[in-house]
């Protein structure tokens, strides 16, 4: 029988077709176009504001006004747009199994035909698993992060502010090479980043500092996104999974670690003849 609810969220997260603090995004309504975001935890809850929902099916009815619905229908993924119904029904429905046709078995030396050898289970990715502990650090902590960040990708003088009421400001940093000052703004978020948030930091782009970054670890709404689109504001917007992606690039909060691997040891065999 298939899992339901948490059960079953867990089970495509163990599968790796969804990961701790990935974007889920609720249509609330599909002839307005409306949405909400949510971000899933370890146990299989969606979490919205200071909300936790048990299950999809209880977020599409708040969502929707407490109209009965089945929320498989009604959540994507963000990061593909795919309705997570469609998820779990691949992930139910396999693509029929290749035919394999083994040679004849020789029952006179006792020899079987080769094993079937089972699908090596799906790893979770490199940048799924380093935004995942980039969640685990405290907003202080993300301020520094991003500072770190930012003086890997080159930028000099990286100060981190560390005060409350900053006016949309984290740190400020130079590109010394074309003397640029930029303002950084940092956001632990799980819920996407309001058009709000990105207009204050705009308003911070004054005076001596001429460019200004946006740093979150979930991703924008819509109408940031537009609004980026509409004013070319002088601020860039760089989001969860594109952060994992350059600081694995830069090695920052990863490191190679050598795999090793058994070979059979000829020599010894060798020296076992008299």
């Amino acid at each position: 029988m298939p899992r339901k609810g948490k059960a079953a969220l867990r089970e495509l997260m163990e599968q790796g077709h969804l990961h701790v603090g990935e974007e889920l995004v609720c249509v609330a309504d599909k002839s307005s176009g409306r949405e909400e975001s949510g971000r899933l935890e370890a146990d299989g809850g969606i979490r919205v504001g200071d909300t936790t929902y048990s299950s999809l099916t209880a977020w599409a009815k708040a969502v929707a006004g407490g109209k009965p619905r089945d929320g498989w229908l009604y959540v994507r993924r963000a990061r593909d747009n795919k309705l997570l119904q469609e998820i779990r029904d691949g992930v139910s429905s396999p693509p029929p199994a290749t035919v394999v046709a083994y040679p004849a078995v020789d029952h006179s030396t006792d020899e079987m035909p080769p094993a079937i050898a089972s699908p090596a289970p799906v790893p979770e990715s490199d940048e799924a698993r380093l935004l995942e502990r980039v969640f685990r650090v405290s907003p202080a902590e993300f301020e520094v992060l991003v500072g770190e960040f930012l003086r890997q990708k080159g930028f000099d003088e990286v100060v981190v502010t560390r005060t409350h009421n900053d006016g949309g400001i984290d740190g400020h940093c130079m590109l010394r090479s074309v003397n640029i000052k930029v303002a950084f703004q940092a956001k632990r978020w799980q819920n996407n980043v309001g058009i709000d948030e990105a207009q204050r930091l705009h308003g911070c782009v004054a005076g001596d500092i001429d460019r200004g970054i946006l740093v979150s670890t979930s991703g924008f709404t819509a109408g940031t996104h537009a609004w980026i689109r509409e004013t070319r504001p002088k601020i860039v917007l760089i989001d969860g999974p594109q952060l994992a992606r350059e600081m694995i690039e830069l090695g920052l909060g990863i490191q190679r670690v050598p795999v090793l691997r058994t070979e059979i040891d000829e020599g010894f065999f060798r020296r076992l003849s008299p």
